[in-house]
C-alpha cells in the first residue's frame, strides 16, 4: 500500500512538471535515415522492431508502435542477433560475445508552454561494457554496418508532440553508392534467418492536410 501510494505521489509530481520525460498522449513515431546526396538508393535498408520488420528503402518509416514509450534503444549493427527461443517461442534476440555494433539510449522530454507544445531527444551513446546482451522490448535494430554511420541528428524543440521523429540516422558523407549497395546486399542475406520470425506487415497512417501524420495502425 505504501508503495503504491509513494509511486502515485511520484506520477502527481512528473507530470505537473512543465518539462516531462513523455506524457499519456499517444504518439506516432517517425525514424529517419540521410544519406549524402550522392547515394542513390537504400534497397534492402530495413528494421527490426517489436517482431516487425519495416522497409526503410525510402529513407523514413514509422515505427510500429501502438503505446507512446519515453524511450528507445537503437541499434546499428551489420550482424544478426541471436534468438533465444523456448520450443517454437522467439523470446528475445541477443547480441553476440564479438559483435561489432553502435548503440544508442533515446530519452524523450516534452516541455508545455503558455504557447506550444515542444520536444527533444537525449542520446546516450553506450559502449559495449555498457549495455545488456538481451536487446531491451523498445529495441530498434537497424541492419548497415556501423563503421558507415556517422552520428545521430535531432533538431531540438520541435512543436508537433503527436508526431515524433526520432534521432536520424546519418550516414557518413564518405561511403559511395557502391559501399552501402554492397553492406545492404550482405545485411539482406544474413537476415534470412531473423525474417522467419519477423512479420513484414507494415503501417497504415492517415495524414492531415498539412501533411502531419495524425495516426498508424498494422494492416
Amino acid at each position: 500500500m505504501i508503495k503504491k501510494l509513494l509511486r502515485h505521489i511520484f506520477l502527481m509530481l512528473l507530470f505537473s512538471s512543465p518539462c516531462i520525460k513523455g506524457s499519456a498522449e499517444l504518439r506516432t513515431y517517425i525514424i529517419k535515415v540521410d544519406t549524402p546526396s550522392h547515394i542513390t538508393s537504400a534497397a534492402g535498408l530495413a528494421l527490426y522492431y517489436k517482431g516487425y520488420k519495416v522497409d526503410l528503402n525510402e529513407l523514413w518509416a514509422i515505427l510500429p508502435e501502438y503505446e507512446s514509450p519515453l524511450t528507445f534503444s537503437l541499434i546499428i549493427t551489420q550482424e544478426i542477433p541471436n534468438c533465444k527461443s523456448h520450443g517454437n517461442t522467439i523470446r528475445c534476440l541477443k547480441l553476440k560475445d564479438d559483435q561489432k555494433f553502435l548503440w544508442f539510449n533515446l530519452t524523450l522530454s516534452l516541455c508545455d508552454t503558455d504557447k506550444e507544445q515542444k520536444y527533444s531527444w537525449t542520446i546516450e551513446k553506450k559502449n559495449q561494457e555498457e549495455v545488456p546482451s538481451r536487446i531491451p522490448e523498445n529495441g530498434i535494430v537497424v541492419l548497415i554496418n556501423p563503421d558507415y554511420i556517422d552520428n545521430l541528428v535531432s533538431e531540438p524543440a520541435i512543436t508537433n508532440t503527436a508526431t515524433i521523429q526520432l534521432p536520424a540516422i546519418k550516414i557518413k558523407s564518405t561511403i559511395s553508392n557502391d559501399e552501402l549497395h554492397e553492406s545492404l546486399i550482405a545485411s539482406m542475406m544474413a537476415a534470412l534467418d531473423l525474417d522467419t520470425i519477423h512479420t513484414k506487415d507494415r503501417p497504415v497512417y492517415k495524414i492531415r492536410k498539412d501533411n502531419s501524420v495524425i495516426s498508424a495502425s498494422i494492416k
